[in-house]
């Protein structure tokens, strides 16, 4: 069938947008971040999320890897099934912003779509003031929200790029998320009906 990547900084509403498409397309979600805590907990490198991206460099290589593996093995194992697989492009960390895929992670997932999913800064900054569940003590202002999105969107485009997937980049609207699930579930469709000539 057909796997695919999404991106979104916090705070875009990357997390809402994905609950509403698996209600709607036959696609198992695959949390990146949740597999990589689980993998540092039981290391018992961290006690919790926000504690992750705060990490050496290279401790985060090793655990994406080993995510990334895990993810492929799963994905061929079941080649019939849809995969979304919900990570960031870029996590912002003490040694600079580490990459959320690199060649060899591409390589391993062989996505066929990349998505991007974007809002206006001012909201991203609103939803993250009124999030308690999380930490987060960088991109506190419009210009550096402005940068880490820009940012996803350069990223996403050059692992679109290096993978061969399509890239597709929908904005999240304050009060109207239908707005890019749908656009993002006409995609979906589109991909499992690869023998579909468009005219």
């Amino acid at each position: 069938m057909m796997r695919a990547i999404i991106f979104g900084i916090g705070g875009v509403g990357k997390t809402s947008v994905v609950n509403e498409v698996i209600k709607a397309f036959p696609i198992e979600r695959l949390l990146w971040g949740t597999y990589a805590v689980e993998m540092a907990k039981q290391e018992k490198i961290i006690e919790e999320y926000d504690q992750l991206r705060l990490q050496n460099t290279a401790v985060q290589k090793r655990l994406q890897l080993k995510v990334a593996k895990l993810f492929a093995e799963k994905m061929n194992s079941a080649p019939e099934i849809n995969y979304l697989i919900e990570t960031h492009a870029a996590l912002k960390t003490p040694q600079g912003y580490f990459l959320g895929c690199n060649f060899e992670i591409l390589q391993l997932l062989k996505p066929d779509l990349i998505i991007v999913v974007t809002a206006v800064p001012e909201k991203i900054l609103k939803r993250r003031a009124q999030d308690q569940l999380r930490t987060r003590k960088d991109d506190r202002t419009i210009e550096e929200v402005t940068y880490h999105l820009n940012l996803t969107s350069w990223l996403a485009a050059s692992f679109a790029a290096i993978s061969g997937a399509v890239l597709l980049e929908v904005e999240n609207k304050e009060g109207d998320i239908q707005f890019a699930v749908n656009i993002i579930l006409d995609n979906l469709k589109s991909f499992v009906q690869k023998e579909t000539t468009f005219v």
